[in-house]
């Protein structure tokens, strides 16, 4: 029997690490300049022009909830689902991780929580919580989101 190994990119959130299947990532690059749109919700920092594409960013500090101040420098890790292409604001890239088969433990359940935890990884360092990216903005909030950004575009 093969085993498969996971592999993670590995984020800053303040003190807190986070990381998303590396299959997932297309790259990361610095935050740079980001656009504001008006009437977004605020956990979408705005949009950021990546070799002439546009990007929406998603505040990941602010769509988890977490208090604290965000560093001046920061990265944005370019994310890929079957639905969309965005960026995730995250205070750093640390590493990336090789988990074995039995190196993500299923996340805790905790009632009322929209289960965007794909699972929690114990390292050296401490626990890394693993994202599962189709959970953490749902299907109608990206329709709309890519609408915006079309609209955008074409202006």
């Amino acid at each position: 029997m093969v085993e498969t190994e996971l592999q993670l990119v590995v984020f800053r959130l303040g003190e807190q690490s986070f990381a998303v299947p590396i299959a997932q990532v297309r790259e990361v690059v610095a935050a740079g300049e980001l656009t504001p749109m008006p009437g977004w919700p605020p956990y979408l920092a705005g949009v950021l022009v990546l070799r002439g594409a546009v990007l929406p960013v998603v505040e990941l500090r602010t769509l988890l909830e977490l208090a604290g101040e965000a560093p001046a420098r920061r990265q944005v890790v370019v994310v890929e689902r079957p639905d969309a292409v965005f960026g995730l604001l995250v205070d750093g890239v640390s590493q990336v991780l090789r988990l074995g088969p039995e190196g993500l433990e299923p996340p805790p359940q905790v009632a009322g929580a929209r289960g965007f935890l794909a699972g929690v990884a114990r390292t050296e360092a401490g626990l890394v919580l693993v994202l599962q990216l189709d959970r953490l903005l749902d299907r109608g909030e990206l329709s709309a989101l890519a609408a915006s950004v079309r609209s955008t575009e074409g202006s």
